[in-house]
């Protein structure tokens, strides 16, 4: 009989040992891990698969891009974004104040008006946010009116007249009354509203610079004159910041008609609230002129179109900054500049708001150089706010001669 052969233990535990570290040395494919696919052959003519499509903004994320427009003074487009963001959100109180803010400083006054009168009407807006909202509708309408009643001032042997075609002074009045009711009514809610007092300020004194007659004058002066006076408690208690000046016409500030155009005509000059302050007269003027009309230099390139103003086609080709071939040299003319004189004596604010629009930025360019005696009313600092009427003559100098081209080589 055949024995069975029998391993000894020690030799089962050695092999047993031997299989182990043969396992160990290798690595196991972890069920997690993904198994390796071969790439995906793509046959030609296959269209590629769509990009992902990035979502489009948000009313919050169009706001914070429209605010960043703005702070860089590009309005334009601030309001764009603004407005994008009410499409998707028509009450969203944020975009609303925003939109109205930038579209007056656009000049859009009818359309900030709008935007105001909708923030002011949203559900549950706070009596706070409505007076602020009338402040500012009321700050529109003295605006169109102060522009329709500027552009028609006559400075002659030293009184001011203003003359307004019916429809203009029928609109004018319009502003001023809905201009008082609109201050009024944020005055009915925050009675030492300064800015609110300020505006209704403005506003009497365009409605007596268009009077009728002296009597009507005299009450729109003196109700003038007493939103004045509270205003000025107010603002200097809340509102007076120390700094540079700034335009802002919610601060404490008288309205005249014109300045004098020279140093002879500042003792002719009969104002009844220039005659109110202490100081507040030029100490330079600059006077606007039209430079020497300089034609482009002809260059030797024949095919240049700066040399000749056209193109090779016939368009037009600018030769200079806002000029072109179509354009000629400026004329003279007449340009009225509002100008708002800061309580240091330099202007803060300059616009155009009459004569010729092709010369008013020589204009308002000049006006800004002119400087004034610090202005008090009663013993307090005041801004002043007038227009200056410059007769733009054009310069005697002559311009500088304009080389010849150079003659063809001869071959």
């Amino acid at each position: 009989m055949q024995k069975v052969r029998r391993f000894p233990v020690t030799y089962f535990f050695s092999a047993l040992s031997l299989m182990l570290l043969i396992t160990a040395s290798v690595p196991a494919q972890s069920a997690s891990q993904p198994v390796a696919k071969p790439p995906v052959q793509i046959q030609p003519g296959t269209p590629a698969p769509p990009a992902e499509v990035k979502p489009p903004p948000t009313a919050k994320e169009l706001i914070e891009q429209g605010k960043q427009q703005y702070r860089t003074g590009k309005y334009k487009p601030a309001l764009q974004k603004f407005e994008a963001a009410l499409k998707l959100e028509t009450q969203n109180d944020e975009a609303l104040g925003l939109a109205a803010i930038t579209a007056f400083r656009l000049d859009l006054q009818a359309k900030a008006r709008d935007l105001f009168q909708r923030r002011a009407q949203l559900p549950g807006q706070k009596a706070s946010v409505k007076a602020y909202c009338d402040y500012w509708r009321g700050q529109t309408h003295w605006r169109e009116a102060h522009d329709a009643i500027a552009k028609r001032g006559t400075l002659k042997t030293g009184r001011v007249t203003y003359s307004l075609p019916e429809k203009e002074s029928a609109s004018a009045r319009d502003h001023i009354t809905r201009g008082l009711e609109a201050v009024d009514r944020a005055l009915a809610v925050k009675p030492d509203y300064a800015e609110a007092l300020n505006i209704k300020n403005l506003l009497h004194t365009e409605a007596s610079l268009m009077a009728e007659d002296e009597n009507k004058a005299g009450d729109h002066r003196k109700q003038a004159l007493d939103a004045l006076r509270k205003a000025f408690g107010f603002f200097q208690q809340a509102s007076q910041t120390k700094g540079p000046a700034t335009a802002n016409f919610g601060a404490p500030t008288i309205r005249i008609g014109e300045y004098a155009g020279n140093k002879d005509d500042d003792s002719l000059l009969d104002d009844p609230m220039m005659m109110l302050l202490e100081g507040g007269r030029p100490l330079k003027r600059v006077a606007a002129v039209i430079p020497p009309y300089q034609p482009p230099k002809p260059k030797n390139d024949e095919k240049d179109p700066a040399s000749s103003g056209v193109t090779s086609s016939g368009g037009a080709y600018s030769v200079g900054p806002g000029r072109g071939a179509l354009y000629g040299q400026l004329t003279p003319g007449v340009a009225k500049v509002e100008v708002l004189v800061g309580t240091d004596g330099k202007v803060v604010f300059a616009q155009q708001v009459g004569g010729k629009p092709d010369i008013g930025g020589l204009a308002v360019a000049a006006a800004k150089k002119w400087t004034f005696q610090p202005a008090t009313f009663e013993g307090k600092s005041v801004q002043v706010s007038g227009v200056i009427t410059f007769d733009i003559k054009a310069s005697k100098a002559r311009p500088s001669p304009t080389p010849s081209a150079a003659p063809p080589k001869s071959n």
